[in-house]
């Protein structure tokens, strides 16, 4: 999957990394805090990520806040690593420029011999880190856009000899319509008067009285069409309108939606800030136990110089016991004080062990001065 993730300056940066966990609580991959993306995506920090699958022309993806995976699946997942991936977590320095390839070669060397026979622990620089999505989109292409897909093969049919076609049947004769008979008309009857018999005259009509004249049908207020027509327009409002409000209460639900996503990632990102400036706090004051410890076992040389600084690197176990301690750097030559410093953090074994195991660190840098 691809990880997007901004700077401080706001200038994105995003790579190729593998999914090795997916679950309710979001995308878990593994890397190396020190590099660019460990230090972009620290915990509360924005970030991005898609999947893409080519051959289906299909695309998830994910945008949300980062959080750092607990220790005790960094653990977990780096112990069921290969041996050669746990030692190369040690070598190399990732998003740091090195003078040339035998640097990375003598430090897999001098790793490879350190941990010769033990197992590897892992650093306290490397880790998973878990973007917990707030917004989850799929897309899926159509088919029509699909172009880089290469069709499936047709498949020819052999040539067949060509079948003189059936002759159709003839059709059949028309028969002939019948002729309409023509109208009867019904026989005229005369009605004959018996001798002996008047009949009564015909009521006489007086010329100056009009007949009243028949009334004619009213027409009506609308005609069918124009009726089927207003029906129909008050029709089609009405559905407007309710489509108006099917929209209104759609978008008012999809606004409180975005509002209360909004809110849930405010506050999961304000809680993790507060936790990690407290987690900063405990682990300063957790150094600064530590440093007292070694310091208060530290037998200055008479020989050590003013404004020498050394930098001890110890290696301990979980209940505090240093395995190893080394100092890293030359210390302006002063032999002596490097060794009396190696020496205090032996002596100091055990080391004072945090009660919050989150902060418990398998390796510490710890900066010494004659001046202190």
């Amino acid at each position: 999957m691809s990880i997007a993730s901004v700077d401080a300056t706001g200038r994105p940066s995003v790579r190729v990394v593998l999914l090795r966990g997916l679950d309710d609580r979001g995308f878990v991959f593994y890397t190396n805090y020190d590099g660019r993306k460990g230090r972009e995506l620290v915990p509360g920090a924005p970030g991005a990520l898609v999947i893409h699958w080519p051959d289906l022309g299909a695309q998830v993806r994910a945008e949300g806040v980062v959080e750092h995976v607990s220790a005790e699946e960094s653990d977990d997942y780096f112990a069921a690593r290969p041996r050669g991936h746990r030692v190369g977590a040690w070598v190399s320095p990732q998003s740091e420029v090195i003078p040339d390839r035998a640097f990375l070669e003598a430090r897999e060397r001098a790793m490879t011999e350190r941990f010769e026979g033990d197992d590897v622990p892992r650093p306290a620089h490397w880790g998973g880190i878990r973007l917990v999505p707030a917004v989850i989109e799929a897309a899926l292409v159509s088919p029509n856009v699909r172009r880089y897909i290469a069709p499936e093969p047709a498949v020819s049919e052999p040539v067949r000899e060509s079948e003189p076609e059936p002759k159709k049947p003839p059709p059949p004769e028309a028969k002939p319509k019948p002729q309409p008979l023509p109208p009867v008309k019904p026989p005229t009857r005369t009605v004959k008067t018996p001798p002996g018999i008047t009949q009564p005259p015909k009521p006489k009509t007086d010329p100056k009285v009009r007949p009243e004249p028949k009334a004619k049908p009213r027409d009506p207020v609308m005609s069918r069409s124009a009726a089927d027509a207003l029906a129909d327009e008050i029709r089609l409002a009405k559905k407007a309108q309710e489509e108006e409000a099917r929209k209104a209460l759609q978008e008012a639900a999809r606004a409180r939606l975005e509002a209360q996503t909004r809110a849930e990632v405010q506050a999961k990102a304000k809680a993790d800030a507060q936790r990690q400036t407290q987690m900063a706090g405990e682990t300063s004051q957790y150094l600064a136990e530590v440093k007292a410890r070694v310091e208060h076992a530290w037998n200055r040389p008479a020989s050590a110089k003013k404004g020498v600084q050394c930098t001890l690197e110890v290696d301990q176990a979980p209940t505090g016991t240093v395995l190893q301690a080394r100092v890293i750097n030359p210390c302006n030559g002063d032999e002596a004080v490097r060794a009396s410093i190696r020496d205090a953090a032996l002596r100091a074994s055990p080391l004072p062990v945090p009660q919050n195991r989150d902060l418990f660190q398998r390796t510490l840098h710890l900066v010494f001065s004659p001046d202190d």
